[in-house]
């Protein structure tokens, strides 16, 4: 497999997104999850932690996050692109092509720096993985670890601050539950008006072919020591299995453009959506350039990392990998 990590362009960067950069380490072993069919009901938190699915809201306790998800991964069944026509999505992508190699970087930066770099007329929007789960569930209804509530609420202190923000979150309790004390941490409730239950965020969003793709999973991780996490690095980094996941490209700028960004309102410059690894890994990969490598369980995406997303007054984006966490 290809492992070329390019270098990080940080003159570019630098002038568009931030003053300096906080690198963090990739080091520990995160598990690739499991997705599930994706629901259709758009439901904001009416409670304090409340969970997605009808379930007990309960915190599993529970550190560790070395496990992988079993099941298959199912294809997102939402076709997206209303972006009227195949050419107006080809359109969008070559415009995204400038955006992106303005931001080839390879490394993280912190959420507060990635935060306070805010300059009058921009939006800074984050796309993060949830908090620490329990790591032998890995189903829709699993819940984050009571240090992944602590650590989702320190984060929430960590950027409070006057400006309120939009939140964003798939339809697993964990991201609802992630979001939900971020919020708590930075003094906010989470209520119709400042979040959306967005499916898009789910997992599978680049799965075209649920059955083919896990084809694919199983024949390519039945030699010796090869992991569900290099099957996800070579289809994103080496372009493989081409009839089982979308365009890299297209569906990046398709989740980008039309789901995520037009979830905000106009009154917000900040907004934090939650999600998934397996949406992340290949959504930074792209935003970068695949200048950020994820290959193995040795570096693979920590919790509550992921890409921000920085809009200019013109409607210029910059990408820049963040992380919330010290790792």
């Amino acid at each position: 497999m290809n492992k070329i990590m390019g270098k990080f362009n940080g003159a570019a960067l630098l002038a568009a997104s931030l003053t300096f950069f906080a690198c963090g380490s990739d080091g520990s072993s995160t598990s690739a999850e499991t997705n599930t069919p994706e629901m259709s009901s758009v439901v904001a938190p009416t409670s304090s932690a409340a969970p997605v699915v009808g379930e007990s809201s309960a915190i599993v306790s529970g550190e560790s996050s070395s496990s992988v998800g079993s099941g298959d991964v199912v294809a997102s069944s939402d076709a997206g692109v209303p972006l009227d026509s195949a050419a107006a999505l080809a359109a969008e992508v070559a415009k995204d092509q400038a955006f992106v190699e303005a931001s080839k970087m390879n490394k993280f930066v912190g959420i507060k720096q990635f935060l306070d770099a805010r300059v009058e007329g921009e939006r800074r929007i984050l796309i993060l993985r949830h908090g620490r789960r329990d790591k032998d569930d890995s189903s829709i209804g699993a819940h984050l670890t009571e240090l992944g509530v602590e650590e989702a609420k320190g984060v929430g202190v960590k950027i409070a601050g006057a400006d309120p923000f939009f939140y964003g979150f798939s339809d697993y309790t964990r991201a609802n539950e992630t979001a939900t004390y971020i919020a708590e941490g930075r003094g906010e409730t989470l209520s119709e008006a400042n979040s959306v239950n967005l499916s898009a965020l789910n997992g599978g969003w680049y799965v075209k072919d649920s059955e083919t793709y896990s084809a694919y999973e199983t024949e390519f991780t039945s030699g010796v020591g090869i992991s569900s996490y290099e099957y996800i690095a070579a289809w994103v980094y080496d372009d493989k299995f081409a009839d089982a996941v979308y365009s890299l490209a297209e569906r990046s700028v398709e989740l980008m453009v039309n789901k995520v960004i037009p979830s905000v309102p106009s009154s917000y410059n900040f907004a934090i959506f939650i999600s998934h690894d397996q949406l992340l890994v290949p959504l930074i990969a792209y935003c970068t350039g695949k200048n950020m490598g994820f290959y193995d369980s040795n570096t693979w995406l920590h919790y509550m990392s992921g890409i921000g997303i920085v809009i200019d007054a013109a409607g210029n984006r910059t990408y820049v990998p963040v992380e919330a966490l010290d790792w």
